[in-house]
This record gives C-alpha cells, sequence and structure tokens, in this order.
C-alpha cells in the first residue's frame, strides 16, 4: 500500500516540483503546468548567496535610501497639491538623463544574459547628457538544440515602487500621448508598456508599437498615442485586444529586435507625457486573428446592444404576465423564510454574545499562555515574509522562538491552575495550524516544498474542517436551527484525532524544520527532504482514510440516514 503511495507521490513531485531549472510555460500556446509559480518564466538567478555580515551592512545602506524615500512620501502627502490641470502642448518629463544616478532607473538586457544567442548592448550617458543605447544585434543561434531564433536588446525601467520595497503602479490616466525626443540610426525600435497583473496569466501583459527612425544627424520628437499600442504577451500579439489600463503602468521599455544583424544606436533625450484635447481615441479598432474579420465599431455596436435590449424587456414583460401568481407566492413564501431567518440569526447572536460575556465573567482571559499563543499568531506572517524574501537564519531564529513558547505556553496552563482557560485550549491548537499552514506555503513559494504536497495537506484540514461541521448537523437533535447549532451546550459527535494523524503533525513538524533549515546548514536537494516529502505526503493521505474508515464515521453516517 504504501509504495502505490510512494509511486503516485513521486510522479506528482517530479512532473511540477523537482525538476526547478525547467522553463514551465513557453512563447507558444502550449501550457505545461496550470500555474506558473516562477515570475521569472523559468529563468533562475545562479548569483551567490551573499554572507551575513554583507547582508547586514547592504540592508542598513538600503534602509537610509528607504527611509528617505518614504519621508518623500509623507512630504507629498501633507502637501496634498496634485495636478489638477494638464495644458496642451506642455511634456510632463518621466524619464531625462542629466547624471549617472538616471541610469539606475532602467535595466539592460540582451539575449547573450541568458545565454541564448550573441547579441550585446549598453546603456550610458554621453557628454551631451543625453541616453545612448547601443550595441549589436546578431541573428547568430546556439547550436545547443534548444533556442530556434536569436537577435535582441532591450533597456527596461524597475518596478514603480514606494519605501521600503512596496509595489505600485504608475498613474498616467490624465495623458493619451507618449512624448520621446530621439536621434536614431534609421532602424525601428519596438516600445513596451508593461501592465504586471496580479495573476500568473497576468505578469508578462504588454503594449507594444513601433518607434520609426529616420537616422542622420536631426532630432526627432515622436508623439504616440496611447491608443495605438497594441495588447500581446511574452512577445505574441494576443487575439482580444483591449484599451491599456493607463492607472496600472508598471514600467517601460525599448527594444531593438529587428531581422537582420548589425550595430544599432539609440541616443534619447527624454521621455514624457502629454495631453492632447484634440486626440479623442480611445481605442484603435481592434483586429481578430482568429476569424480575420475587424471588429464592429462603437456605432454598431451601440445599434445592436439596443435592439437586443428591447427584445429581452419585451420578452421579460410577457413572463410577468403568464406568471403573475406564481411569483406571488413565491414571494410570499420568501418573505416569510427571510423573516424565520432573520430571527434564528438574532437568537443566536443573542446566544452567542451571552456565552461570550458569561466566560469573561467566569474565567480570566488574559494570562500568560494566551498572550504567548497571541504572540505565535502574529509571528506567523513575519515568519512567512522572511522566507519569501529568502531571510533562511532569521526565520530559523523565529521558528525556534515560537517553537519554545509552544511548549512554555502548555507547561505554564498544565503547572497553576490559574493560567489555563477555555479561549486557550481554542487558541493553542489554532495558532499550531496557522504557524505550520504560513510555513508550507512560504516553503512552497521559496520552491523547497512541493506544491503538490502543500496542496495536500492544506485540502486535508480544510475537509477535516468541513466534515466537523457536517457531523455536528447531521447529529443534533432536532430541531436543527442556526441558534441550537452555536450552543455548544447541544452535545454532538464529533472527529477524534487518530493515532496516524499525530504522526502525522509530528512528520510535518519535522519537515517544516528541517526543510528550513537546509538554505542555513546548505544542504538544500539532500535525497533525506525527498524521502520526507514521501513520508508526509503518505501519511497525510493515511490520516485522511483513517477518518474516513474509522467506525465513528461509520456509525454517524449510519445514524443520519435513520
Amino acid at each position: 500500500m504504501l509504495s502505490i503511495y510512494k509511486n503516485v507521490l513521486c510522479s506528482l513531485c517530479k512532473k511540477n516540483i523537482i525538476n526547478n531549472s525547467k522553463r514551465f510555460l513557453q512563447t507558444s500556446s502550449a501550457l505545461n503546468t496550470f500555474w506558473e509559480r516562477n515570475d521569472k518564466g523559468g529563468y533562475r538567478d545562479d548569483r551567490k548567496f551573499p554572507p551575513f555580515k554583507d547582508r547586514m551592512r547592504h540592508g542598513l545602506q538600503e534602509l537610509k535610501n528607504e527611509i528617505a524615500l518614504w519621508s518623500e512620501e509623507m512630504k507629498e502627502m501633507f502637501e496634498a497639491d496634485p495636478l489638477l490641470i494638464f495644458r496642451p502642448g506642455e511634456v510632463d518629463v518621466m524619464w531625462s538623463f542629466e547624471n549617472e544616478k538616471e541610469l539606475e532607473k532602467w535595466i539592460v538586457t540582451s539575449d547573450s544574459d541568458n545565454n541564448e544567442g550573441y547579441s550585446t548592448c549598453n546603456l550610458a550617458i554621453n557628454n551631451h547628457k543625453k541616453a545612448l543605447f547601443q550595441g549589436n544585434i546578431s541573428l547568430r543561434v546556439p547550436k545547443d538544440g534548444r533556442v530556434g531564433r536569436a537577435g535582441y536588446c532591450s533597456i527596461r525601467t524597475v518596478r514603480a515602487r514606494k519605501s521600503f520595497k512596496r509595489a505600485t503602479y504608475l498613474n498616467w490616466t490624465s495623458y493619451n500621448m507618449l512624448v520621446m525626443r530621439v536621434r536614431g540610426d534609421g532602424r525601428s525600435y519596438l516600445l513596451n508598456i508593461n501592465t504586471r497583473g496580479y495573476y500568473d496569466n497576468m505578469w508578462n501583459d504588454t503594449y507594444h508599437y513601433v518607434l520609426y527612425t529616420r537616422g542622420g544627424p536631426y532630432w526627432q520628437v515622436a508623439r504616440i498615442p496611447f491608443s495605438k499600442f497594441f495588447f500581446g504577451s511574452k512577445g505574441r500579439i494576443q487575439d482580444l485586444q483591449h484599451p491599456i489600463a493607463l492607472n496600472k503602468v508598471t514600467s517601460f521599455g525599448v527594444t531593438a529586435g529587428e531581422r537582420y544583424s548589425g550595430d544599432f544606436s539609440l541616443e534619447i533625450d527624454y521621455i514624457g507625457l502629454e495631453f492632447d484635447p484634440s486626440h479623442r481615441e480611445t481605442f484603435a479598432v481592434g483586429y481578430s486573428l482568429k476569424s480575420r474579420k475587424v471588429y464592429c465599431t462603437s456605432s454598431d455596436k451601440e445599434h445592436n446592444f439596443a435592439k437586443h435590449k428591447e427584445h429581452v424587456t419585451k420578452e421579460f414583460r410577457a413572463y410577468l404576465e403568464q406568471n403573475k401568481g406564481k411569483l406571488r407566492d413565491t414571494e410570499q413564501k420568501l418573505k416569510e423564510k427571510r423573516h424565520a431567518l432573520f430571527q434564528d440569526f438574532k437568537e443566536t447572536k443573542n446566544k452567542v454574545k451571552e456565552k461570550v460575556e458569561e466566560i469573561i465573567e467566569r474565567e480570566n482571559i488574559y494570562t500568560i499562555p494566551n498572550l504567548l499563543c497571541v504572540a505565535r499568531i502574529l509571528m506567523s506572517p513575519y515568519l512567512g515574509m522572511l522566507i519569501i524574501q529568502s531571510e533562511f537564519d532569521f526565520a530559523l531564529g523565529i521558528l525556534g522562538v515560537a517553537a519554545v513558547t509552544d511548549l512554555l505556553d502548555g507547561w505554564i496552563a498544565r503547572t497553576w491552575e490559574s493560567q489555563s482557560s477555555n479561549l486557550g485550549s481554542f487558541l493553542d491548537p489554532m495558532a499550531d495550524k496557522v504557524l505550520i499552514a504560513t510555513l508550507f506555503l512560504s516553503l512552497t513559494y521559496a520552491e523547497l516544498i512541493p506544491i503538490t504536497l502543500t496542496c495536500m495537506i492544506i485540502a486535508r484540514d480544510v475537509i477535516l474542517v468541513a466534515a466537523g461541521f457536517v457531523i455536528r448537523y447531521r447529529t443534533l437533535p432536532p430541531p436543527r436551527t442556526m441558534s441550537r447549532y452555536f450552543d455548544v451546550s447541544h452535545a454532538t459527535a464529533q472527529l477524534a484525532p487518530t493515532f496516524i494523524s499525530k504522526v502525522n503533525t509530528g512528520v510535518q513538524l519535522l519537515l517544516v524544520g528541517s526543510t528550513l533549515a537546509a538554505p542555513v546548514f546548505h544542504y538544500v536537494g539532500h535525497p533525506a527532504l525527498e524521502c520526507l516529502w514521501y513520508v508526509t505526503g503518505a501519511t497525510t493521505i493515511a490520516a485522511g482514510l483513517s477518518y474516513i474508515l474509522s467506525k465513528n464515521t461509520y456509525r454517524i453516517l449510519s445514524k443520519s440516514k435513520k
């Protein structure tokens, strides 16, 4: 039996987790996994993890910059002096290149950075205080059998953010034009406006338009309406087009990647925004790549919508005329049910309030064990944040503190009777569940625990909680109302923990502790951890089956049928 569990878990884990160097989402219609967990598209950061002293020194330097940025935010908030009037022809410069510090706002990439080509590029400031984006595009493809096409260079602004690394968006809703003063070499460049969304299928949402340069010694000012930008994702134009969400802009970029090799050079004076009242187009006419038909215009859409609305209104009125009596009876029944449900809810609320007041009056809830449980619950999200930010040494220390508080609150409650309470008997297991769930989710995000295993554990806990509610409802003596359901004086059957479930809890604690210590003591990817995955998965399945196949469950179900 255990061999079957092991084979199933092994196949699931290897499919989605173990091969972390695999690229799971390609620039095509093929999708190998339901969820893309890596926002870098499979590209891994091979830089060495810096030592603790270097991280502390760099962190203190960053703290100074973040405090300065936070003070600017506070100053802007208290001044509360936003732009309310945008004058036509006036360009608000977003990016200029007056000094070397401005280059820190840009990221330079090419295909050679990822061993997918031989193109090179750089971004520098010339003697005239202008940005010079230059390099060489090579269409030569590496002979590794993996890359089919090559040849691109790109610059992109860093993600818009607030102080202390808080991600935010650029709000361009008051503008309708992108303005650039450039001097090119005759090549065409691709302009990219990124609107990265929250979910994984929106991480690569980008709007494109072509920047045509004349070449020669003269500067040119390019004014491009936002309505002309077309929607794409991972280099492919999407079938369904829609306007840019100008309040969700995350970054801006320029890409050089035409279909012939050679040097390129683009000199940029500034990049700005403008409001042009004479431009009233909201979005250019869409085009369907599947049907090869131009979408209907806005006037056609309004006419079709009006006809459809009139037809639906007539059908609805005819239905009302035919079913007046039935509708009145249904309305009366709904009113009666709503009134009964409201009274039941009101009675339940009063009983719960009385019980809470009775507990508060009868016992002291401000005890040391209760405070330790609350502290452990509050520590859980901070612990998860440390793991996500790869601060594994600090996270391991916080986990040790949480373990000490877990042992300490139980010992205090058992030793001194005045420190035990009914609230504590509820808070202690809840704090453990919150801590375990946070650890599994954050370690899965850090790619240290398989997502299949985490989903299995969380799903089992959710099913057990739901089963507890169902069992209480089925074994509650009639009449079954909300007030009686939440009244603890009415005894019902409960799910008692089994031996295998206790073993599973111990194995889970061992897994999260050893996995969190792996980056600190440098044994990530050890075969023992992989074996522990299988043991945890097998005991999780066995624990779930032990609840389902137990005699008590059979008795409860048989009684409810009778």
